[in-house]
């Protein structure tokens, strides 16, 4: 009864898979995992990358905000203490047709919305325009502190000189400065109009690189929105823990979670700081979808490179699979009574080779022993067949004894009978009568 490879294999048992098919899983499992784990780690980097520019991007943006502020505040301080300066700087310089000129100078900058010579006394002697010439300001905060040092004020609504303007949208409100003139002549004063921050705001707006919408912000130093989108002026926000540093994600009112930048006011001079912090913030999901992209990006990367992996492993996979499917044909055919089949030399590689050896070394063997089997059974059927022949032909002298000693046995009983007739029943001798004619 003839056997097979597959004899003990139980009845119905999946074909096991090809050398081929496992070298691609293979070779596709470990690029996606060598795919997936670079792409977690470049994507991990890439997108605390992308992260902090989005941040430090949005910081810049606060920081340049806030020297703009700084910056022009500053040149506005100047102004009113070149004013201030240059009231007693030559005779007759504090003369009202002077001053007016002085002003009206001045005045060409459209930051100022008013600007006058305030007596020590508290009236207006000279402004811009003759408004509130002759009014009392002695009440006016600015006023007092101005007689003996320069004083800036935080933004407020200053409703009589609004009335003498004209109209705005929106409520009009101000910025004070005032300088002591030298001698104790009195106060230089002017009020920067508000609007000149907002300015400042839209112009940097429109410098934004990108097309993703964000805030600029001015916060006074307890949280409230100067400046910002129209909804949040007035309001409180949270603000940072800390200015000009990384900008970082905060939940503000209504839920919404925005990557912050701040950078807080350095002031234009000794005591002449409003604590104003600038604010740059974004939506998170804006600010982080070219991190979303880029992880997306990656991600098809890995994909697309686990994909050429596979098709190169398969590739691979077939040229190692070939010289053992070359080696399996041969030995099949082998198996199949083509003894003059002989198996290829494969020099592909060493291990293939040395598997070609060891398999056409090993049917040499097999063949030289199923030779020297079947010279031993040629020896022993000639054997058995001259055995045979042997005890056939003993066992035809054994028959042939038989039957002559049965032929012998048949002649001695007939001898006896011949014997015992001729004699009588008394034991004489008789004597055979002659046969009568």
């Amino acid at each position: 009864m003839s056997t097979s490879s597959t004899a003990s294999e139980p009845r119905g048992a999946p074909a096991p898979a090809s050398l081929r098919l496992r070298l691609a899983l293979a070779f596709g499992l470990l690029a996606a995992a060598l795919a997936a784990a670079l792409s977690l780690v470049l994507g991990h980097y890439a997108s605390a990358a992308a992260r902090q520019e989005i941040g430090r991007y949005l910081t810049r943006l606060a920081v340049e905000y806030r020297d703009k502020l700084d910056a022009s505040l500053g040149e506005r301080m100047d102004d009113v203490v070149t004013l201030a300066r240059l009231d007693t700087s030559v005779p007759d310089a504090d003369s009202p047709e002077r001053r007016r000129a002085r002003i009206e100078q001045m005045m060409r900058n459209p930051d100022f919305a008013w600007m006058g010579y305030v007596a020590p006394s508290g009236r207006v002697e000279i402004a811009a325009h003759h408004l509130l010439e002759g009014v009392d300001v002695s009440q006016r905060p600015w006023f007092h502190a101005g007689l003996e040092r320069p004083v800036l004020l935080d933004a407020h609504e200053a409703q009589l000189l609004a009335r003498l303007l004209p109209a705005t949208p929106e409520p009009r409100r101000f910025v004070d400065l005032a300088v002591p003139i030298a001698g104790g002549r009195g106060v230089v004063a002017a009020h920067v109009d508000f609007s000149w921050a907002e300015r400042l705001r839209r112009d940097i707006e429109r410098g934004a690189q990108g097309d993703a919408a964000f805030d600029l912000l001015l916060v006074s130093r307890d949280g409230s929105v100067l400046i910002g989108p129209r909804g949040l002026v007035g309001t409180r926000v949270p603000l940072p823990r800390r200015a000009n540093t990384r900008a970082a994600v905060a939940q503000w009112p209504g839920g919404d979670a925005f990557l912050v930048g701040a950078s807080l006011s350095r002031g234009i001079g000794s005591g002449l700081d409003l604590g104003w912090m600038t604010v740059a913030r974004q939506r998170a999901e804006l600010a982080f979808a070219p991190v979303a992209r880029l992880q997306r990006a990656i991600l098809w990367a890995g994909l697309a490179l686990t994909l050429a992996a596979i098709a190169a492993g398969w590739l691979l996979a077939t040229r190692l699979a070939r010289p053992l499917e070359a080696i399996a044909d041969a030995a099949k055919q082998i198996a199949d009574g083509k003894p003059r089949v002989a198996l290829p030399r494969l020099r592909d590689n060493r291990e293939v080779a040395r598997l070609a050896d060891a398999l056409r070394a090993m049917l040499a063997h097999l063949s030289a022993q199923a030779e020297s089997l079947r010279q031993a059974q040629d020896r022993l059927e000639r054997r058995v067949h001259e055995r045979t022949a042997e005890l056939v032909k003993a066992q035809a002298e054994l028959e042939l004894e038989i039957a002559d000693t049965m032929v012998a046995r048949e002649d001695a009983a007939r001898a006896r009978e011949q014997l015992a007739a001729r004699r009588g029943p008394d034991g004489s001798k008789n004597e055979p009568q002659e046969a009568r004619p």
